[in-house]
């Protein structure tokens, strides 16, 4: 409360014959956290909690989300291998080679079918998609899905995936079939979902992955124990398990994921299987040479599991750049070039600016719109001018660097024009905003 208070005589203190006393004092008032408010502690705690959450999903995708998923791919692959309507030629273009099943196209599947739901998961916690529209959107979006998966399987980390495995089938792809049509409607739209088309590629049906995505399925029974483990985390007080709030992840604990798992290839156990650790490293070993060691987990023969080449169990991260390094390097060198920008373009701008006041007075006085002016040639070519900036990582990985460059530039491009009260680029960005406008209109939505 502001009428409680601690009164402290600092000149007092300091001038104490306890040098030690009067040491606390000065540390106490005077040390960085004693200058940081309740926000500062909120954004730092949010950050924290992103990052403890973002290993914690990072382990489960790499020990059982993502071996759930492909392993549910593989059973349908290997299902439909035995019918008779699937010929050799079939076979042999989506998802087989030489007869056998192509791991490498199933391991890319999976990662597209993973950033699919983590796409919709981060969407729908934004509410970036309409999911409050109980009949339309809310009826068949993944929040519900994964609603009526956590109601089978409990809020017992460590009975869930037993009552999910006997809550579902394994040959069964209701779920499956539920979440293509909606992956179709976000890359397509939809108005009767209120849903414009998002198209970005993710979702196409066309990419080597979307086609072997579009021809298998994933059963009941492995989407339900991969999905529960993807949006489900424990909770620390109550121990209980809740759904993960994915709008507190960033890039950094999205992108660490996938950069991660780039690193990794997609194995079939062909024996039993120990992990062990070597070397502070949990890595696979035949069952057999483990007699001497301390075994982890352990892998029956046909299991599916990730590898990478030093034969550990998953990504250590320390490959990924943390936050503080990006800014500084995004700063300092796409900063120097910003700034050459805004020199030279300064006096264009102002010119602009004075020639547009003009021109509005005469337009008025015709009564005729003033913004015409920002379409002539000239208008035009100094917008692009302001926005031509061009940014090459040639290793982006997850486009971690590259998000952030965006981020900087956007922030300082602003910045500058707020100094411009008229300026082409404004004009452009309304012209946008309208044909966004449009375009909703147009599909519906």
């Amino acid at each position: 409360r502001a009428t409680n208070y601690y009164e402290v005589d600092l000149e007092e203190a300091f001038a104490a014959a306890d040098q030690v006393t009067a040491l606390k004092y000065w540390w106490l008032f005077f040390r960085q956290a004693a200058f940081s408010g309740f926000l500062d502690d909120v954004r730092s705690g949010s950050q924290a909690y992103a990052t403890e959450l973002g290993k914690r999903l990072k382990n489960r995708v790499f020990e059982e989300i993502f071996p759930h998923f492909a392993e549910g791919l593989i059973v349908q692959m290997r299902a439909e291998q035995g019918r008779s309507e699937i010929g050799d030629l079939e076979i042999g273009r989506v998802g087989w080679r030489d007869g056998e099943i192509d791991l490498e196209q199933v391991f890319q599947a999976t990662l597209t079918f993973l950033y699919r739901l983590m796409f919709v998961a981060y969407a729908e916690s934004l509410e970036l998609l309409p999911l409050n529209e109980a009949h339309g959107y809310g009826a068949v979006s993944l929040s519900r899905l994964k609603a009526a998966i956590a109601e089978k399987g409990g809020e017992i980390e460590e009975t869930a995936p037993k009552k999910l495995e006997k809550a579902y089938s394994p040959s069964s792809t209701d779920f499956y079939v539920q979440l293509q049509d909606l992956f179709g409607a976000i890359d397509a739209g939809n108005p009767a979902l209120n849903l414009p088309a998002y198209n970005g590629g993710l979702f196409s049906a066309e990419t080597p992955a979307g086609q072997l995505l579009a021809r298998y399925a994933i059963p009941d029974r492995y989407l339900a124990l991969g999905l529960d483990r993807l949006c489900r985390d424990v909770d620390d007080k109550t121990h209980a398990l809740v759904f993960v709030d994915f709008k507190s992840l960033g890039v950094r604990q999205l992108g660490n994921v996938y950069e991660g798992l780039l690193e990794f290839k997609l194995h079939i156990a062909r024996e039993k299987l120990a992990v062990v650790k070597e070397g502070g490293k949990e890595v696979y070993i035949p069952f057999a040479n483990a007699k001497s060691k301390r075994v982890q987990a352990t892998l029956s023969k046909g299991d599916v599991y990730l590898e990478n080449d030093k034969r550990e169990r998953k990504a250590s991260g320390s490959y990924y750049t943390p936050d503080y390094i990006v800014k500084y390097i995004v700063a300092h060198t796409v900063g120097p070039v910003l700034e050459r920008k805004f020199e030279t373009l300064a006096p264009q701008l102002r010119d602009a600016e004075q020639r547009y006041v003009k021109a509005k007075a005469v337009a008025e006085a015709k009564k005729e719109d003033p913004e015409k002016f920002w379409n002539n040639a000239d208008m035009q070519q100094l917008a692009d001018a302001c926005l031509d900036v061009k940014v090459l990582d040639p290793a982006m990985g997850s486009g971690h660097f590259l998000v952030e460059a965006v981020d900087y530039i956007s922030d300082r491009l602003i910045n500058w024009l707020n100094g411009w009260t008229q300026n082409p680029v404004w004009a452009v960005l309304e012209r946008i905003r309208r044909d966004i406008l449009e375009d909703m209109e147009r599909q519906q939505v």
